[in-house]
């Protein structure tokens, strides 16, 4: 079950997601006519449009598990997502339109897709960028030891560096050949062997050792 946070940021995710197509919507329905895009002949028949965007681009984020908490934090390049699933969403939303011969340009209908589709996507790359912040600093950073031999240990190296929001800084590696040792990992240094172990604990300060099973 989400935590109190987790919703809370969802709730947040949601409500700029909808903002952003939303202002996107009236800017876009603003330059109509202004010589920028073309006129929409009908305008009072067009007033159910914008409503029905929303709904779609909501449900739309919500199917493809764009508000689930696990992904708020991710390391992959949220962004990504997102913009694949605007896109996906404007297309949904053209087809409605085509279908109930709503008259709006085609002019409209692609500006839309497209500008919101990318101010979505920069939108969430703020959000997500603010929120891994706050993740990490709502935290101490804990110094984690990683033991293991080289090919496992780089493996791990490589997802923490990759994933900051965890909040872990690496001291070092212990690695299980000796021939390892003041050596470099990904900018990690080999700091010794299982056999002094304990004397690298004591010297540098460490919150969690992982071990790295072959």
């Amino acid at each position: 079950m989400l935590s109190r946070s987790s919703m809370l940021v969802a709730g947040v995710i949601q409500v700029v997601d909808l903002f952003l197509v939303w202002t996107t919507f009236q800017g876009i329905w603003g330059l109509s006519g202004t010589g920028f895009l073309p006129s929409i002949p009908d305008f009072r028949g067009a007033e159910w449009v914008g409503p029905t965007f929303l709904l779609i681009y909501y449900f739309s984020f919500r199917i493809f598990g764009l508000y689930e908490f696990n992904r708020v934090l991710s390391s992959s390049d949220p962004s990504h997502r997102v913009f694949r699933t605007s896109l996906l969403g404007g297309i949904v939303c053209a087809t409605v339109l085509f279908f109930s011969r709503t008259l709006i340009s085609r002019t409209f209908i692609i500006t839309f897709i497209v500008s919101s589709a990318l101010i979505l996507k920069c939108g969430r790359l703020v959000l997500f960028g603010l929120l891994r912040n706050l993740h990490v600093s709502a935290r101490a950073r804990r110094h984690i030891l990683i033991v293991g031999p080289r090919v496992r240990a780089v493996q791990f190296v490589q997802a923490i560096q990759q994933n900051q929001g965890w909040g872990y800084e690496i001291v070092g590696i212990v690695d299980t050949e000796p021939d390892a040792v003041n050596t470099r990992i990904s900018d990690v240094p080999i700091l010794g062997t299982l056999e002094n172990l304990d004397h690298l604990l004591r010297a540098a300060p460490t919150d969690e050792v992982l071990v790295c099973l072959p």
